[in-house]
């Protein structure tokens, strides 16, 4: 329920960012071929990406908007690929949801300067300005699960963190809202592993 939730806002702000710019920069009759929505994933291993894809282009369709979804594949060249063709198409709006968030800062300026909005979804880009952000918050993700493991271990003992990939920014703040959580607790962190990506083998 909540990753539909997250799925409707993030539809309403590409929407509401791409129905600006057409009444700003587009003729009528490019305004009514609809919404152009380029959509760019890590990968569809894990589940989750498949669902979250199936319910924003349902929904985007509904609503009249046009989406192009591609895969990277765990590629970040191949995700630069991806945005260099949504700009040579002239997309309205690029949604990433980043193979590597520290690596894709020329591809988002470019298509910014060609006019076009770009939205992180769930894991935040850097080195340059995005126009929207949408994710789940994942410091209390992190807090969440520090919380569990106090409640049932009262006793305290050693921990071992299986952290995500140092790439995603997410991992990051999963990590901050678990230490300070667990911090003054019976639980001492043992050991910190982050693993190269997330996938189900690794």
């Amino acid at each position: 329920r909540s990753v539909r939730s997250v799925i409707c806002v993030l539809l309403v702000a590409v929407l509401l960012i791409a129905c600006n710019k057409s009444e700003e920069s587009k003729s009528e009759e490019d305004a009514e071929k609809g919404i152009k929505i380029g959509i760019t994933f890590d990968t569809f291993v894990l589940e989750r990406w498949t669902r979250d894809r199936d319910v924003f282009v349902s929904t985007a369709e509904k609503l009249g908007a046009k989406v192009d979804v591609q895969n990277a594949n765990g590629n970040v060249e191949k995700q630069k690929e991806q945005i260099r063709k949504f700009i040579e198409d002239d997309m309205d709006v690029i949604v990433v949801v980043a193979v590597d968030c520290f690596r894709l800062t020329d591809e988002v300026t470019q298509a910014r300067k060609k006019g076009i909005e770009v939205i992180s979804y769930d894991r935040l880009i850097q080195g340059c300005a995005t126009d929207l952000y949408i994710t789940v918050d994942n410091e209390k993700v992190g807090a969440l699960m520090a919380e569990t493991m106090i409640e049932n271990l009262p006793d305290g003992g050693n921990v071992v963190m299986l952290c995500g990939p140092k790439m995603d920014t997410n991992s990051a703040d999963v990590v901050k809202g678990f230490k300070n959580t667990i911090e003054g607790s019976n639980l001492n962190i043992a050991k910190e592993i982050y693993v190269k990506s997330w996938t189900p083998e690794n």
